[in-house]
């Protein structure tokens, strides 16, 4: 029997920059992605909550800050 037989390997540094950099591009998509649906959820809370200040109290403005408020009435930002 002979000894053990070592084996020579080489990396092609290019192929795994670009393997690395794909594999960042496919987390960073994920958690945008995943940002993303918390807004979305985020939003949709925001929207009932004003629906419901909407109805419960019809026509009044909260202040925001000296030049902006948010209208309940029309539900929009002013």
């Amino acid at each position: 029997m002979s000894g053990p037989k070592c084996y020579r390997y080489t990396v092609d540094r290019a192929h795994l920059q670009r393997q690395l950099e794909a594999e960042r591009q496919r987390r960073e998509v994920q958690q945008l992605q995943q940002a993303i649906a918390q807004a979305h959820t985020e939003w949709a809370r925001l929207t009932q909550m004003l629906t419901d200040l909407r109805q419960r109290y019809p026509g009044e403005t909260i202040p925001l800050s000296a030049s902006e408020g948010i209208s309940l009435y029309a539900g929009t930002l002013n």
